[in-house]
């Protein structure tokens, strides 16, 4: 009979600044809201933003939840980086400053 092991939970990895991807853009978020002078900016807001960058639907809610609890790479980071304004390199690995010409 197979033994069936049960499946490890992915966590994020923290990149060389200690934080996460999903914590990254978190602060994405937060720092797009006030650049915007939002109230909040949320994960909806995001999705509909990454995807009018992207000139149709590619980016789903479900999609982006996954995004903010997964330990892998996703191929929306640069779009989500540039609907939050910040560079994808920090966003993807957390290097250099959040924004570019600003200081980390």
């Amino acid at each position: 009979k197979l033994k069936v092991l049960p499946r490890k939970k992915k966590t994020a990895i923290p990149g060389i600044d200690g934080r996460t991807v999903p914590q990254r853009i978190r602060e994405a978020m937060i720092y797009h809201a006030g650049a915007m002078r939002m109230r909040e900016y949320r994960q909806a807001d995001l999705v509909r933003d990454v995807n009018e960058l992207y000139g149709h639907e590619i980016l789903s809610q479900q999609n982006m939840s996954a995004i903010m609890t997964s330990s892998s790479y996703s191929n929306f980071i640069p779009l989500i980086a540039k609907a939050c304004g910040v560079s994808s390199i920090w966003m993807a690995y957390g290097l250099g400053p959040m924004v570019e010409g600003k200081n980390p």
